[in-house]
């Protein structure tokens, strides 16, 4: 693989599904070069949590394996209420203000969907922005439909297919076992897909949304 990559950049944007991805694959490669000293973070970083972005360099093939946070694809905002107090929204008109920094590169991989499972999003009230208006309240299919369209247009517009690879990585229900996410639930152990039926849930709408406004992208765009 990193014969494949020689001289190219492999982005990943998204959530934690990707940058877990993104991980997976930095440990895989550089378990597999002569001399782990020439891959290194472009910044000295050490802990993959924070920051807005990473790029793992593997000098000796001069590619690299980057990551951007953007769990949504579009802008988190903030603007005033009418008391004059910010309040936090979600730009469905924006695409994420990384994007200057990866149309470029040789392979772009997206993913978006837990996220908007999240209270405010799912919920949708006072939350979703086009423009100056924030509505009062808006489906979360819609507006991810019409976040998504917002990338879309912007792939379209903004990546050349004759030199960039572009991915869409969907997503799978939660299947944690004991819990949720962040209630004691766990899925590591793992080892072979869910067979039994009763733990199986109906296609995600959300995967629905996403495979409609996939074909209404240019030809060539999405790979």
């Amino acid at each position: 693989m990193l014969d494949m990559l020689r001289g190219k950049r492999l982005v990943f944007v998204g959530d934690s599904l990707n940058r877990n991805m993104w991980e997976s694959l930095v440990c895989i490669l550089k378990g597999s070069v002569k001399d782990p000293s020439k891959v290194f973070e472009a910044n000295g970083r050490q802990h993959f949590r924070g920051e807005a972005s990473y790029s793992f360099i593997f000098k000796d093939y001069n590619c690299t394996v980057e990551f951007f946070v953007s769990p949504f694809l579009v802008q988190e905002w903030e603007m005033p209420d009418k008391n004059g107090i910010k309040k936090e929204t979600l730009r469905l008109d924006l695409v994420g203000r990384s994007s200057d920094q990866y149309k470029t590169a040789d392979i772009i991989i997206f993913n978006t969907g837990h996220w908007w499972t999240h209270e405010k999003t799912s919920k949708g009230k006072d939350y979703y922005q086009e423009g100056s208006h924030v509505y009062d309240e808006l489906n979360v299919l819609e507006a991810f439909r019409k976040a998504l369209t917002t990338w879309a247009r912007w792939v379209d517009a903004n990546v050349n297919p004759m030199k960039s690879l572009v991915f869409f990585r969907g997503y799978s229900a939660s299947h944690f076992s004991g819990g949720q996410w962040n209630s004691g639930g766990a899925c590591d152990s793992e080892v072979e897909p869910i067979k039994n039926a009763t733990y199986l849930r109906e296609y995600p709408p959300k995967m629905l949304v996403l495979e409609k406004v996939l074909r209404g992208m240019k030809p060539m765009s999405l790979t």
